[in-house]
């Protein structure tokens, strides 16, 4: 994927951003929280070394997308652009997660 694929999208809650390699901490510590993945196929991504893996993959694919409270700059979630078919004008998004304090809340509605 391009960077064109990854504009930074700003709102008056959140703003969307390529996914950086340094931002694997600030995500981790969102991820980290078992509950999050509870209901998820992918149960155990609160793991250290299997969200290593979602996290590097993200990164490798170029779709990876990081989620900061607008006001506050703080990371709160992650999702990621993925099966880009340019001849079809398709793209999917998804792996999102949130973190917990965020649900049901005006970040989610």
């Amino acid at each position: 994927m391009t960077s064109t694929l990854q504009p930074v999208l700003s709102g008056a809650l959140v703003r969307i951003e390529p996914m950086r390699a340094d931002d694997h901490d600030a995500l981790f510590a969102v991820a980290c929280d078992p509950l999050i993945w509870e209901q998820h196929p992918a149960h155990d991504r609160w793991q250290p070394a299997v969200f290593r893996r979602l996290f590097d993959e993200g990164l490798a694919s170029g779709g990876g997308l990081t989620v900061r409270d607008a006001a506050s700059g703080e990371v709160i979630g992650s999702s990621r652009y993925y099966e880009f078919r340019p001849a079809q004008r398709d793209i999917s998004i998804g792996y999102t997660f949130l973190a917990r304090r965020c649900w049901g809340s005006t970040y989610n509605h």
